[in-house]
């Protein structure tokens, strides 16, 4: 099946579709409808890219504070895969420890040396979970801080996911996500650079049958709004937190 729209006499309507798949990184043809070698909507691509554009402008106080999403996402999805390259060996020798039972892997945050902290964490978050109300305005004016620390709606396009808690102590975060599904996430991560690495044995994501692996990067974009990539090895993820007023 030919997946290209032609553009032609039976078609004088232009076509607002993105040209670059963000699935597989193919560079379709202009006017494509659906990308030729995955077939993901480009047209509903550049809707969602564009949605998240609008939100992430609207979070800066004025043109000086204006951060594009699509930019920021294609950077941190580099930062990741980097990441990931630098600390390929230390992720096959975590690996490896883990198998021999030398050191801690993604459950240890719930029942380790880390969970006791976090459990505070989780259990200030379920205490405190926001509307939806709530949420929504946190993503139109996000709370300032002097720090990462604090309560954050998430929000994946124009949908808000969940919630976390963040803790910062010295280069660490501290975090607890708690998804709209039921789903927890528990991390802690490095700060290198301008943004925060989580690599596997400190990630992790309880879907209440089995905890996974994850492994990821937060990158602050503007006051009180973060930019989060997430990877579990089969699947990548991408969502915006907006702090919550203390």
């Amino acid at each position: 099946m030919n997946m290209d729209y032609q553009a032609g006499d039976a078609h004088q309507e232009k076509l607002d579709a993105d040209a670059v798949c963000i699935q597989c990184g193919t560079v379709n043809a202009e006017g494509t409808l659906l990308c030729k070698v995955c077939g993901n909507n480009l047209r509903d691509q550049r809707v969602r890219r564009l949605a998240s554009d609008q939100a992430l402008e609207s979070a800066g106080a004025g043109p000086r504070r204006r951060v594009w999403a699509s930019a920021v996402f294609f950077v941190l999805a580099v930062a990741l895969i980097i990441s990931t390259l630098f600390n390929q060996e230390m992720i096959v020798s975590w690996l490896m420890d883990v198998q021999a039972g030398t050191r801690l892997g993604p459950s240890d945050l719930w029942n380790g040396a880390p969970s006791t902290s976090l459990n505070e964490l989780a259990e200030s978050l379920e205490s405190t979970f926001p509307t939806e109300e709530l949420a929504l305005q946190a993503r139109d004016t996000p709370s300032p801080g002097t720090s990462m620390s604090g309560m954050y709606a998430v929000f994946s396009g124009e949908q808000f996911v969940g919630a976390a808690n963040i803790r910062e102590t010295g280069n660490t975060l501290q975090l607890v996500a708690v998804l709209n599904g039921g789903e927890q996430l528990r991390g802690l991560a490095t700060l290198q650079g301008d943004y925060y690495v989580m690599v596997p044995e400190s990630g992790g994501l309880d879907s209440g049958r089995r905890i996974i692996a994850i492994q990821g990067v937060a990158s602050p974009v503007a006051g009180g709004v973060v930019e989060c990539v997430g990877d579990d090895s089969r699947s990548r993820y991408s969502c915006m937190a907006y702090r919550l007023p203390s």
